[in-house]
C-alpha cells in the first residue's frame, strides 16, 4: 500500500479534527483537497465511511466499504459493516450470506457471530442465531456481551433467554 504523501496526510488529519468537531461540511472540504491518486487509499476511504456513517448514507458506505474489502480482505471489521450496512438497507438475507464466510475466516473475532446471531433472528432461524449468540459469548466477557445483547433489537426473540444466562 502506497504512503499518503505529505500534502493528503495534512489534508486527511485536517478532516479528521473537522469530524471530531462536528464539521462534516469542512471534513469534505478538506478530503476533496486530497492528491487524485490517494483518494482511494484506504486511510482516505475510512474517513469518507465516518462521514456517510453520521448522513445515515448506507448505499455509499455499502460502496465504500466493498472498496476497502478489496483493499483489506483480512480485516474482520469491514466484513462486519458491510453486513450491517445491507442490514440497514433491508437486504438481511444478503447480509448474512456475505458475513458467513467471515465465521470460519476469524474465529475468534466475536462481532462475526454475534451479528450472524442478529440475522438469523430477523430472517427467524432462532435455534441458529441461539449457536451463533453462544459462541459469541465463548469469545469475550459474556456479562458484558449480554449487556449488550439486551439492547439490540435484531436480538430481541432471545431477550428472555439472555436474561436467563
Amino acid at each position: 500500500m502506497e504512503k499518503l504523501d505529505s500534502e493528503s496526510t495534512q489534508h486527511l488529519q485536517a478532516a479528521y479534527g473537522c469530524i471530531g468537531s462536528g464539521n462534516q461540511l469542512g471534513a469534505l472540504a478538506e478530503l476533496s483537497k486530497i492528491t487524485p491518486q490517494f483518494r482511494d487509499h484506504p486511510a482516505v476511504l475510512v474517513t469518507k465511511l465516518s462521514l456517510c456513517e453520521a448522513a445515515k448514507d448506507w448505499a455509499t458506505s455499502l460502496k465504500l466499504v466493498e472498496t476497502l474489502l478489496v483493499q483489506l480482505p483480512d480485516n474482520p471489521i469491514h466484513w462486519v459493516q458491510r453486513s450491517l450496512y445491507l442490514r440497514e438497507l433491508n437486504r438481511v438475507q444478503e447480509a448474512w450470506g456475505k458475513l458467513l464466510p467471515a465465521a470460519e475466516k476469524f474465529p475468534a473475532f466475536w462481532m462475526i457471530p454475534y451479528h450472524l446471531a442478529g440475522f438469523a433472528c430477523r430472517l427467524g432461524n432462532i435455534d441458529e442465531a441461539r449457536h451463533r449468540l453462544n459462541a459469541a459469548l465463548e469469545l469475550v466477557d459474556a456479562d458484558s456481551l449480554k449487556t449488550k445483547a439486551l439492547a439490540e433489537p435484531d436480538l430481541q426473540p432471545l431477550w428472555q433467554e439472555i436474561g436467563m444466562l
